[in-house]
C-alpha cells in the first residue's frame, strides 16, 4: 500500500485540487440521479393516487424532476472533464518519475529490465493508475457519500428501513471485496507476454535467418495463452463478485420496502423508498469493478517503484576498494589494456560510480562497448546528449567522427535499434553523442572496435582535440595500441582483481 500512497502524493497541488473538485461534482451528479429516480417515482404514484384531489399541485414536483435531470447531465459532464484533466496531469508526473527512476538505476540493474517489461510499465501500469482515479477513487467517494446521505433520508422516513439499507449495502460491499481479494496477478502475466512479443519483434529477422522463428512463435503463443487464462480467471471472479453484490442489493431493496409498507406508510412513501434503495443499489453495482481496479492499481504502483527495486537474483555486494586509476580534468589520458576478462570494463564502471557519487566531480559519461543507438534519426540520437544542438553543430560532430564521409547526415534514419548503420558507424555515432555531452570525465570502452585503424586514429584524435579539458579514460586491446594517436598513461590489467602495473 505504501507504493500506491507514494504514487498518490504526485497528485499534490493542482491535480489534487482538481481531483477533489471531480469528487464533489461526482457526488452531486450521483445524488441528482438518485433523487431524480426517487422523486419521479413518488410523483408518478402521487399523480395516480391523488389525481382527483384539487389540492394536489403537480407543478412543484414536475419542476424538481426537470431540474434534477438537468443537474445530473451538467454535473456529470463537468465531473468527467475535471477528472480527466487531473488524471492527465498525474499520468505525466508518473511517467516522468518512471523515466527518472530508470535513469537513476545502476547500469547492471537497468540491464536486467527487459524492454517489453519497461514498455508495459510505461503504458499499461500507468494507465492502470489512470483507472484508479477515474474508476475507483471518484466512484468510491461519490457512492459512499450518496449512500450515507440516502441512509439519513431513510432514517427520517423509517428507521428500520434505514438500518436494513445500511446493513445490506455494507454486507454487499464487504462480500464484493472478499471475492476479489485473491484474484491472480494479471500484471505479471501481461508483462511477460509483452516482453516476449517485443523481443520477438526486435530479433525477428535474425531468428528467421537462423531458422528459430517457429520456436519463437511457439514461445510467444504459450505466453499469450497464459495471459488469456489469467484474464479469464479474473473475469470469472469479477462476475461472481458482481452477482453477490446484485443479490445483496436486491434483498436490501425488498427488505427496506417491506418494512416501510408494514409500518402503515403512505403508498407514495413506499414507492419513494423502493426507488431510492434501487437507485443506490445501482450505484453499488459499480463497487465491484472499482475494487478490482484498486487491486490492479496497487500492483501497478509496486511495478512502477523502480528506485527501491533490488536487482533480481543479485546478492548484496560489499563496498569496492578504490580503483587503481586516478583521473582529473585536464590530466593526461589513461589507456587501459590487457587480455579479455582482465577487468577493463569493470574498472571503467567503478570509475563511473566513484565519480558520479561525488557532487564536485562534474558530469561523467560512460560509452560502453555495446552502447545503444536509438530508433529514429541521427539527429534524435545526438540531441539525447544536448537537446539544443542545431544542424551546423551536428554536422560538425559527424565530421569529427568521419560519418559525413559515409553520406550520413543529421536527418539520416538509424533504423530499428540502429540497424540501418554498420557496426563501425554505430560506434562512431555513440562517440559523437558523447562529445556532444561535453563531460568532465569521459570513459570509453573499446571505442575503436569495428573501426578501421586510420579512421580510429582520426576519431580518437578528434575526441582529444574537441575535449581538451575532459579527463579521458579508454580501453583498447593489445592489438589496437597503434590506434591511440596521443600521449597517454598506459595501464595494463592482468586479472579481474583490477591489479595492474603502474603507468608506463
Amino acid at each position: 500500500m505504501s507504493a500506491i500512497l507514494r504514487a498518490l502524493r504526485l497528485l499534490r497541488w493542482r491535480p489534487g485540487l482538481l481531483l477533489l473538485g471531480a469528487v464533489l461534482l461526482a457526488v452531486g451528479a450521483e445524488a441528482s440521479s438518485v433523487a431524480l429516480l426517487s422523486v419521479s417515482g413518488w410523483f408518478v404514484v402521487a399523480c395516480f393516487v391523488l389525481a382527483g384531489d384539487p389540492g394536489f399541485n403537480y407543478l412543484g414536483p414536475s419542476g424538481a424532476v426537470r431540474a434534477l435531470a438537468l443537474a445530473r447531465i451538467v454535473l456529470r459532464y463537468l465531473q468527467r472533464l475535471v477528472a480527466h484533466t487531473a488524471t492527465l496531469r498525474w499520468l505525466t508526473r508518473l511517467r516522468v518519475r518512471l523515466f527518472d527512476d530508470v535513469a537513476a538505476l545502476p547500469r547492471e540493474q537497468a540491464g536486467r529490465l527487459r524492454t517489453g517489461d519497461l514498455l508495459d510499465r510505461l503504458l499499461r501500469d500507468v494507465e492502470t493508475l489512470d483507472e484508479l482515479v477515474l474508476r475507483c477513487l471518484v466512484p468510491l467517494a461519490s457512492v459512499t457519500a450518496v449512500a450515507g446521505s440516502a441512509v439519513l433520508v431513510l432514517a427520517g422516513v423509517s428507521p428500520a428501513a434505514a438500518a436494513i439499507a445500511a446493513g445490506g449495502w455494507l454486507l454487499a460491499m464487504t462480500a464484493t471485496g472478499l471475492g476479489l481479494r485473491a484474484a491472480p496477478d494479471e500484471a505479471s502475466a501481461r508483462g511477460a507476454a509483452r516482453s516476449e512479443l517485443v523481443a520477438a519483434g526486435g530479433a525477428w529477422r535474425e531468428l528467421t535467418a537462423l531458422g528459430a522463428a517457429p520456436a519463437l512463435r511457439r514461445a510467444s503463443s504459450v505466453r499469450l495463452a497464459d495471459l488469456t487464462a489469467v484474464e479469464e480467471q479474473v473475469e470469472r471472479r469479477a462476475a461472481r463478485a458482481g452477482l453477490v453484490t446484485d443479490l445483496g442489493v436486491g434483498l436490501t431493496v425488498l427488505g427496506a420496502t417491506w418494512v416501510t409498507a408494514a409500518g402503515d406508510a403512505a403508498i407514495t412513501t413506499v414507492a419513494m423508498v423502493a426507488l431510492l434503495t434501487t437507485a443506490v443499489g445501482d450505484l453499488l453495482s459499480a463497487l465491484g469493478p472499482a475494487m478490482a481496479y484498486a487491486r490492479r492499481a496497487v500492483v501497478a504502483a509496486r511495478r512502477l517503484e523502480l528506485g527501491d527495486e533490488p536487482a533480481p537474483g543479485a546478492p548484496a555486494s560489499p563496498p569496492a576498494a578504490a580503483s587503481p586509476v586516478q583521473v582529473s580534468p585536464g590530466a593526461e589520458p589513461v589507456v587501459l589494456t590487457g587480455p579479455s576478462g582482465a577487468g577493463k570494463t569493470t574498472l571503467l564502471r567503478r570509475l563511473r560510480s566513484e565519480h558520479a557519487a561525488g557532487a564536485s566531480d562534474g558530469r561523467v559519461v560512460l560509452v560502453p562497448h555495446d552502447d545503444q543507438v536509438l530508433t529514429g534519426t541521427v539527429a534524435d540520437n545526438l540531441r539525447l546528449a544536448d537537446p539544443d544542438l542545431d544542424d551546423d553543430a551536428m554536422r560538425h560532430l559527424l565530421d569529427l567522427v568521419r560519418l559525413d564521409r559515409a553520406g550520413i547526415a543529421p536527418e539520416t534514419p538509424t533504423g530499428t535499434g540502429g540497424r540501418e548503420l554498420s557496426g563501425g558507424e554505430q560506434r562512431r555515432l555513440t562517440l559523437a553523442r558523447a562529445i556532444a555531452a561535453r563531460p568532465d570525465l569521459l570513459l570509453l570502452d573499446e571505442p575503436v572496435t569495428g573501426v578501421d585503424p586510420p579512421t580510429a586514429q582520426a576519431v580518437l584524435a578528434a575526441v582529444r582535440t574537441e575535449l581538451p579539458a575532459t579527463a579521458l579514460v579508454l580501453t583498447v586491446h593489445e592489438s589496437q595500441r597503434d590506434a591511440v594517436p596521443f600521449d597517454a598513461a598506459w595501464v595494463r590489467l592482468d586479472s579481474p582483481a583490477l591489479a595492474g602495473t603502474p603507468p608506463e
